[in-house]
C-alpha cells in the first residue's frame, strides 16, 4: 500500500495496535495488514496484504477460476466457428442462389 491507501489512527490509551485490532484481524478484516502491531499510537492498517485479496472483493476467489473461465470462452469461439461451417454446409442449393 502506498502511504495514502493506509488507515491511520490511534488506539486507545494503554493498548497496541495489535491489541485493539486482534477481533477486527481475527473476523471481517482477516485481508487486512497491520504494518505496525507494537506501536501504541498512528496505527498504520492496509486493507489489502496481497493483490489476491483485492479480486477476493470481485469474486474472483482461486487462481485457478481463471483457467477455467478461459477455457469455458475458447470452447464457446471453437462451437461457435464449428456450427457457422455445419450451417455453410447444409445449405440447400436453392437457397444459395441469390434472386
Amino acid at each position: 500500500c502506498s502511504e495514502r491507501e493506509l488507515a491511520i489512527f490511534d488506539p486507545p490509551n494503554g493498548s497496541t495496535c495489535a491489541q485493539y485490532l486482534t477481533g477486527y484481524m481475527s473476523g471481517i478484516g482477516s485481508r487486512a495488514n497491520l504494518l505496525n502491531p507494537d506501536d501504541a499510537s498512528s496505527c498504520r492498517v492496509c486493507q489489502y496484504r496481497v493483490g489476491s485479496d483485492y479480486l477476493a472483493t470481485l469474486n474472483l476467489n482461486d487462481y485457478y477460476f481463471g483457467w477455467r473461465d478461459a477455457a469455458i470462452v475458447g470452447l464457446f469461439v471453437i462451437s461457435s466457428y464449428g456450427m457457422v461451417y455445419a450451417l455453410m454446409k447444409l445449405r440447400t442449393k436453392r437457397s444459395k442462389t441469390a434472386e
